[in-house]
């Protein structure tokens, strides 16, 4: 029959004193609701459930994710260590014939190539880069120097004849200050000069050599009205003759042996 009250959390049947109830009819109806109230919770106890499953799972994933993060961080740090431990670089770590022009970075070569300094001197201008050029009247030299790599660039050397210029050991034609000095009388292997005047075309030619003291010497006096020049451009590596080399057909076997790249 009906109640006048119910339960505030499953609605089950409250009786008043004025109720009648029919207890077996109330009593199933109110087990019935106890059951449909349990179902209901056993329901949502079997999602939440599933819910903190899979919470747990997601939990285990991020776990092995962050120990393989861990690991690899470890694996990052041993092989910086490792490569710190490369430098600086020294001799020894560089293999004879290692570094060859194809495995070289053009970009860098480039830089390389434009932060070299180039002095060019010129005994016809006073605005070259002659510190330390002496050319004597009658007399002519221009060239350049690269400090960095101690070449050393003649163009054009020669005299006009109108004064003698003094050869061998008394050469007084010196080369810029700035350019490296042999330890001993360099022989330039392949540098000449040709000997001519008004009427003879050619009359002889001479060697040229640089002198420890700069000095850019034809071998022989060249008396005037005698004139000479040089047979064409040439250039001399200092680096092998600073250190004792005293020609140029040593400056190749001093290279070869040092620089580990020919």
């Amino acid at each position: 029959m009906a109640h006048t009250e119910s339960t505030p959390y499953a609605s089950l049947p409250k009786f008043a004193p004025s109720d009648k109830p029919t207890w077996l009819g109330d009593f199933n109806n109110a087990m019935t609701e106890i059951d449909g109230e349990l179902a209901k919770q056993n329901a949502a106890n079997t999602q939440q459930d599933i819910q903190i499953a899979d919470a747990l799972k997601k939990s285990d994933a991020a776990k092995t994710a962050a120990d393989e993060a861990k690991q690899a961080a470890g694996n990052a740090s041993a092989k910086a260590d490792r490569t710190l431990a490369k430098f600086p670089v020294q001799g020894s770590d560089i293999a004879d014939g290692s570094i060859t022009a194809p495995k070289l970075d053009t970009t860098a070569i480039s830089s390389i190539i434009k932060g070299l300094t180039i002095r060019a001197f010129d005994s016809t201008n006073p605005n070259a880069d002659n510190e330390g050029l002496v050319v004597p009247k009658g007399a002519y030299l221009n060239g350049a120097y690269i400090p960095e790599l101690e070449i050393l660039f003649i163009r054009e050397f020669k005299s006009d004849g109108s004064a003698t210029v003094i050869g061998g050991t008394g050469a007084q034609i010196k080369l810029p200050s700035y350019v490296r000095r042999p330890v001993e009388r360099l022989y330039i292997t392949g540098a000449g000069v040709v000997v001519w005047d008004n009427s003879t075309d050619f009359k002889t030619f001479s060697a040229v050599s640089i002198l420890p003291n700069g000095a850019l010497a034809v071998n022989t006096n060249v008396t005037a009205p005698n004139k000479f020049s040089n047979f064409g451009n040439f250039v001399v590596c200092m680096s092998p003759y600073t250190g004792g080399a005293a020609y140029v057909g040593d400056a190749y076997a001093a290279f070869k042996a040092e620089n580990g790249v020919l």
